[in-house]
C-alpha cells in the first residue's frame, strides 16, 4: 500500500513539473511576444494561434452566458437584454404549444413565447415572458466573412451530463451557399443544431441549421437574413413556407461562394493548419532538452500521464 501511495506521489509530482514547464514557456513566450507554437512561420497568416486561443478564453463565459436550453433538448441564444432569444425554426416547428421553457446557463428556468419564424430559412424569433435583463450578444455580419475565418459553435449545456457546460467547437467559414447558408469547418454532431454560430468579437453570424451527408457540409442560417426580417419575426409573422412535398433544403443548391478576402481572425488553411501547427508544438515540446524530458526519460511516467 506504501509502495503505491509513493507511486501516486511520483506521478503527481512529474505532472506539476509538466504543468510549470508549459507555464514557463508560455510566459517566455509571450515576454517575447512570440507564440510556443512556432512550428512554422506565420507570416501567412493575419492570426497566431496563440492569439487565437486568447481570444476565444476572452470571449468563452460571455457566449456562454447568453446560450440557452430549449425544452431540455435544443439550443437557443438571447440576442437581446430584455430577453429575445434566437433558434432555428424547426425548433417550434415540433412544438404544439405556444411557447417553450428556457433555461439558463446558471440554471434558473423561464417561459418564452413563440413569434415568427422564416420556415425555408430555418430560424425564428422567441422572447421570455417573465421581465427582466438578460446578458446577451450583439449581430454581427454574416456578410463579411473573410476566407479561413475563425468563428466558434455553440450547443447548450447539460445534456447527457447534468453538470455539463455549453459544449463549443471551433471550425473556419469556408463561403456561401447561393441560397445564403454560411457554411464552415465546426463539425456538427447529432444533436448540435440550432445553437448560434459566433465570430470572434462575440457576435452572432448564424443559426446552426443542417449538415449535408459529407462530415465537412456543416449549414448555418445567416444572420443578416434576421436582421432583414426582424419587423416579421417580433410581428410573429410566419413565412417562407414549404409546399407540402418540397424538402427543407434544396439539392440542387450546393455551389459555395468562398470569400475572397482576409480578415483579423483568418487562419490561412483553416482547420488543418491550425492541428498541424499544435501537433507539431507539442512534439518540440516533448523533445526539449529539459528537466520535463529528463524526467519522462527517467521515470517512464509522464508519457502515461499525458496519453
Amino acid at each position: 500500500m506504501k509502495k503505491a501511495t509513493n507511486n501516486l506521489l511520483i506521478i503527481k509530482f512529474f505532472i506539476l513539473l509538466f504543468f510549470l514547464f508549459v507555464n514557463q514557456s508560455t510566459l517566455n513566450s509571450q515576454e517575447e511576444g512570440q507564440s510556443i507554437f512556432s512550428s512554422r512561420s506565420f507570416d501567412d497568416s493575419a492570426f497566431k494561434t496563440l492569439d487565437l486561443e486568447k481570444q476565444i478564453q476572452k470571449k468563452y463565459k460571455k457566449v456562454l452566458k447568453s446560450t440557452v436550453t430549449i425544452n431540455n433538448s435544443a439550443t437557443g441564444v438571447l440576442i437581446s437584454e430584455d430577453g429575445y432569444i434566437l433558434t432555428a425554426a424547426n425548433v417550434v416547428l415540433r412544438v404544439r404549444k405556444n411557447e417553450s421553457s428556457i433555461t439558463m446557463s446558471d440554471g434558473a428556468r423561464y417561459k418564452a413565447k413563440h413569434l415568427g419564424k422564416d420556415v425555408k430559412g430555418d430560424y425564428t424569433l422567441m422572447k421570455i415572458i417573465e421581465k427582466g435583463t438578460w446578458d446577451y450578444l450583439e449581430l454581427g455580419d454574416s456578410s463579411n466573412l473573410g476566407n479561413d475565418e475563425a468563428c466558434l459553435m455553440f450547443r447548450y449545456s447539460n445534456g447527457y451530463q447534468s453538470d455539463r457546460a455549453a459544449l463549443m467547437r471551433i471550425g473556419f467559414y469556408k463561403g456561401t451557399k447561393e441560397l445564403g447558408c454560411l457554411k464552415t469547418s465546426c463539425i456538427m454532431m447529432l444533436g448540435d443544431s440550432r445553437g448560434p454560430l459566433v465570430d470572434l468579437n462575440g457576435k452572432v453570424i448564424g443559426v446552426c441549421s443542417h449538415i449535408a451527408p459529407s462530415i465537412e457540409d456543416n449549414f448555418y442560417a445567416p444572420i443578416n437574413l434576421v436582421k432583414e426580417n426582424w419587423t416579421r419575426l417580433i410581428n410573429g409573422e410566419t413565412f417562407n413556407l414549404r409546399k407540402p412535398k418540397e424538402t427543407q433544403f434544396l439539392k440542387n443548391n450546393n455551389t459555395i461562394l468562398s470569400s475572397i478576402k482576409d480578415k483579423l481572425f483568418s487562419l490561412k488553411g483553416g482547420q488543418e493548419y491550425l492541428l498541424e501547427s499544435i501537433a507539431k508544438s507539442a512534439k518540440d515540446i516533448h523533445n526539449k532538452d529539459s528537466l520535463l524530458k529528463k524526467a519522462h526519460l527517467k521515470k517512464g511516467v509522464l508519457l502515461l500521464v499525458i496519453t
